[in-house]
């Protein structure tokens, strides 16, 4: 099992993959729920990480 020095590495590592898609604008009680399960049950399931997220300070993840 790989260590990672922290949560920023192991996204690199994700993305480098090319398992990281990164959703921009999803709002907290109308798309990231659906979305994740969506992901989950898809045969790709990638890594799913949420930016801009509306009421949220810009970067906030």
């Amino acid at each position: 099992m790989t260590a990672f020095a922290d949560l920023r590495a192991y996204l690199e590592r994700v993305a480098e993959l090319g398992e990281l898609r990164t959703v921009p604008g999803a709002g907290t009680s109308t798309d990231i729920g659906p979305l994740t399960e969506i992901t989950a049950w898809s045969p790709e399931h990638p890594m799913l990480l949420f930016d801009d997220i509306p009421g949220f300070p810009r970067g906030w993840r």
